[in-house]
This record gives C-alpha cells, structure tokens and sequence, in this order.
C-alpha cells in the first residue's frame, strides 16, 4: 500500500515524539491546528511500533468510525470500543466514554496490556472520570508510551493536565500551517446584530435560567433573518457549518435560512448515524457545486471530529467562553481541499466571540512550578489580533465589517499594533509601552516607561524567538500589564488591546492630552502626526490624539535607548 508522504512539520513532530520514547515510557504532547493531519502522525508512529497493544482514545462517539477509517487507509487494522461495539484489537480505537464503565475498561485489559496509548484532543482528558481510565491505563504514572495530541492544549476547567501529559515536544501554528499549505487562511466578517446594545447570542457556558432567557430574546426577534441574510449575501456558494446555543435557536436558523432559499439542517447529538452522514455527503456535494446542503447547524455536535474538507464558511451563532472551541470550531473549515480550488474559510461571527480571542496555538498544562517559558502561565506559538469592536446598530439594520485573523508574519502590523518613527512594533500597554526588536537569534521583546521624566530603563523579557512567536509573547505581556490599570464600573481597562475605548473614541481630546502633547517637542509632534498621516493642531479625537502621544513617546524612547536611529528635533 503506497500511503501519502508525511508532510514536514509531521516527519519534525514524528522524531521529537520518537525522540522522547526513546528515553522510556513518557506522555509527550503535539499541539497542531484542527485539520493539519494529526491521525496520520499518529498512524505513522504506531506503524513504526509493531510489538504491544495499543489504543487511540477519542472522546466523541462521531470520532470513532472516522479514526478507524482513517488507519485502515493508512494499512492498519483497528478495531472498535464503544458503545455498541466490541471488537478490540491490537490496535483499538476507543470511546474514552465507554472505558469509563470499570466493566468495560476491565474486560478490555484483561485480554490487552497497551503499551502505547495516544489520545485524540488531549486537553479534555482532565475530567475526573476520564483521568481514572488513564491512570489504569498507565498514563499517569508514566509506566507506559503516551502521546496526547490537541490543537489547544489548555485546560478547559480548574484541574491540571500535567498530571497526565509532559510538555509539549513539538508545536505549530496556525500561521506555519498555512505557510506550509497544510491549511487554508481564515477571512472574517463580523454580523453585527443587537438589541439596545446587548449582545443576543446566548452561550452554553452559563447557567440552564440564563441560556434560556437569551435564547428566548434570540427567538423573538429579527436575528436569525439578518444571519441567514449575511449566508446569503457572503457565503453564497460556500459548503457553511453553523454553531449555535441551543437547538431551538438551530432550527429557528435553519427555518429562517430555507425562507431565504438557502437549503439547511439541523444534526444533534441524537441525529442517527446513517442520517448525519447523508447531511454530510449533502453538504460536501454543495462546496463541490452540486445541489445539497448549503447550510448544516449543529450546538456542538459539529465542533470536533467533522472531517469535510468542502466546508469553506463558519458561521457562529452563539458566545463562547473558551479559547479552545473556538479554535475548534474555525478549524473546521480551515482544511484544504484543491479539487474545488479552495483558496480560504469565511468566519461570519454574529456574536462577540472574535474580540476576545485569537486562532492561536497554546498550551496551559497547569504545572506548578514547571520551567515553562511562562512560569507555568499558558504559552502562545502565534497570536491573530484582536478585532476593533464596531458601533452596535439597531436591531433590523443588518451591517457588516471585515475582520482579519491575519498575524504580523507578513512585515503588517494590525489591530492592536503601532509603529515608532524608527520602524519598530510596539503596544502602548499600562504604563509601559512593549516593543519587539530584531536580535541576533530572532526577536527579543522588550518594555520600558516611555515617560519623558523618568529615567529610561528597558526590561526584557523574552529574546531569540520568531517574529511571530515574539508578537505573540508582547501581546501576552502587555496584557499581564493592563492587569494593573485602575478599574472603571468594576471592569480591568484592556489598554493595550484593540478593543480599548480610548481606539475608538469620536470624542475631542480631553484637556489632559492636549496639555501633555503641548509639553513636548513640537517637531516631534509634527514628525509623529506625519509618519501616521493625522492632523495635530489639534487632533480631531480622543483616540487619534492617543495614538500621536504614544508614537512620539515611544518613538523618543526607543530611539534614547538605541533601538531606533537618533532623533534629531532641532
């Protein structure tokens, strides 16, 4: 059997997880995007492990026949363990759900002793239930080969996955995905939808009372005509899968959708198998430009495990809580698939979900006192920024606005970002401006007060990483430092963020600004204003005004410290 070549970054992970067993039983992890191919690393290191058992551990029942598929394609014989099937083998794929019965979890080790177990999204394998099958199993205490495998491997509620899982041994991005063609860019345009400035998008990540008084809120108004309106006029032609809260709220869409002549469904966790799979093969017709399913809505039952690479639209209907889902839910369409020409995925977000988070990889094992590049604390391979929040309009006056995942790898700052007069990327965070410089192993990042009366001092804080890892860690370190900014009506004032209020305000500068940039070097004023190309006598807002005081200060910093060419202001 000629099996397809592994792809670079999977022959990198394939020696550095070879690398770690060959030192003795370990629970090593990878951390790779929704789609990169982690089943096929996983097939190749259990081809390259002949003797012992072994079992691949998935955590959704809709995993189970897909994973098998896909080993068998690979040219190994996997059986089944879940449910309704009981067909272990020396290599088993099984429903961590069903090893939860002791019964099963026993009956199956008394005929098999693996000495290889690989879990599939790794980062939910830290609910107390499932940790009891890994510690019979031999995880915990490292008496067997274990290899956890997550796009996001960060825990997902209060307990530790280092219990469970060591450090990562090899990690991609979402942008070296991409770079490498292992995954199509993600396009974002946000639906602006609200109700006297309430977001209507309900979340399954609180309580049961207030999921369905939103919900309810969500039903007795005009948003799911304006979101299947926003299908109709941006995702035309595009294979679309949706999330939404709750399923009442999916059939009100898919209802809404087929008025509009967009053909939807609607799959649960209790669609039966044969029904799901010809809503699948429907939608995967319509991204090839056949009749099918346009639209296919789901609460979760979609967000891991669905494996269509015709899928080129992601539309998100409710608020999410988690980074990790997310990601999930992105990376659903983020695969590539060339027979249709498939260039990148549209992310239609009708809620708020894209201000908070990023697409990036990252991990948070939890681990007290571990040398992590954080000091535990969660570490970031990439960050996509943040999404400047728009004016929200009234209900039935449906509007639209890009946003970009899009990270700096390119030489283009964007969202949060500024530039100095010397060319340098920095963040104006609280009381310190963070800046990211080329050293002699790669980016260092960097803070200083840029305040012109005190004595400049720069404190680093990460050096010799990649520009995008670097931009990464900035971003992470001017966050940790608005920590410390003074709260207004109970809530921390993100100054480093897109989404600062002081980005946004129309408002004329406050007095306070306007004596701040009247005390310092007017030609650098002017320098400043026309390096960004605004006006400064005066500047016409609040946040124009911001922006000039932080360039100049920075830029005058920078340049006092070395990092940028002198400043003549003569």
């Amino acid at each position: 059997m000629t099996l397809p070549p592994l792809r670079d970054w999977q022959k990198k992970a394939f020696r550095a997880v070879s690398d770690a067993w060959d030192c003795g039983p370990s629970s090593p992890t990878v951390i790779a995007p929704t789609g990169s191919g982690k089943t096929r690393l996983a097939a190749e290191l259990l081809r390259d492990q002949p003797e012992g058992d072994a079992i691949f551990l998935v955590h959704r029942d809709t995993l189970l026949h897909q994973t098998v598929k896909s080993f068998r394609n690979y040219g190994l014989d996997a059986g089944i363990l879940a449910n309704t099937y009981d067909d272990p083998r020396a290599l088993t794929v099984a429903s961590i759900h069903t090893l939860c019965n002791r019964n099963r979890l026993q009956s199956y080790l008394s005929n098999h002793s693996p000495m290889i177990v690989i879990a599939d999204e790794a980062h939910t394998s830290v609910a107390p239930t499932f940790v009891q099958v890994f510690e019979e199993l031999g995880t915990r205490d490292r008496s067997v080969y274990s290899l956890g495998l997550s796009a996001t491997l960060a825990r997902n509620d209060a307990s530790e996955l280092a219990i469970l899982w060591d450090s990562p041994v090899y990690e991609m991005s979402l942008a070296e995905g991409i770079e490498e063609g292992v995954l199509v860019p993600p396009r974002g345009i946000s639906i602006k939808i609200s109700e006297s400035g309430r977001s209507l998008m309900a979340t399954t990540q609180t309580t049961a009372d207030f999921a369905a008084t939103a919900n309810d809120a969500f039903l007795a108004t005009d948003a799911p005509r304006l979101i299947a309106t926003a299908i109709r006029t941006h995702g035309a032609g595009r294979a679309t899968l949706g999330f939404t809260a709750t399923v009442s709220a999916a059939y009100a869409l898919a209802e809404a959708c087929e008025e509009m002549g967009v053909r939807s469904s609607v799959v649960t966790a209790t669609t039966p198998k044969f029904m799901r799979e010809q809503a699948f093969d429907s939608l995967a017709a319509f991204g090839r430009g056949e009749n099918g399913l346009h639209v296919l809505w789901s609460v979760d039952t979609l967000g891991t495990g669905t494996d269509i690479p015709e899928v080129s639209c992601i539309l998100i209907a409710r608020e999410i809580r988690n980074r990790s889902t997310f990601v999930q839910y992105v990376g659903r369409g983020l695969r590539t698939c060339p027979d249709i020409g498939k260039t990148d995925c549209l992310v239609l977000d009708a809620s708020t979900t894209h201000r908070r988070f990023t697409l990036d990889t990252f991990h948070d094992l939890g681990a007290s006192g571990e040398d992590d590049e954080r000091d535990g604390a969660a570490s970031s391979s990439e960050s996509l920024p943040h999404v400047r929040p728009h004016t929200l309009l009234e209900l039935g006056r449906p509007e639209y606005a890009q946003f970009d995942f899009a990270s700096p790898l390119e030489g283009q700052p964007l969202g949060m970002w500024l530039i100095s007069l010397g060319g340098t990327m920095f963040l104006p965070a609280y009381s310190r401006t963070v800046f990211v410089v080329q050293d002699d192993a790669g980016f260092s990042v960097g803070s200083v007060d840029p305040s012109p009366y005190k004595k400049l001092k720069a404190q680093r804080h990460h050096q010799g990483l990649p520009l995008h890892k670097a931009v990464a860690e900035a971003q992470w370190v001017a966050e940790e430092l608005d920590l410390a900014a003074p709260r207004m009506f109970g809530k921390v004032q993100r100054i480093s963020t897109a989404t600062a209020s002081w980005r946004q305000s129309n408002e004329p500068p406050s007095e306070g600004q306007l004596n701040f940039l009247a005390g310092i070097s007017r030609k650098l004023v002017e320098m400043t204003a026309l390096h960004i190309g605004v006006p400064h006598d005066p500047p016409p807002s609040k946040a124009i005004a911001g922006v000039l005081l932080d360039t100049a200060l920075a830029s005058l910093a920078l340049a006092r410290l070395g990092f940028d060419p002198p400043l003549s202001l003569r």
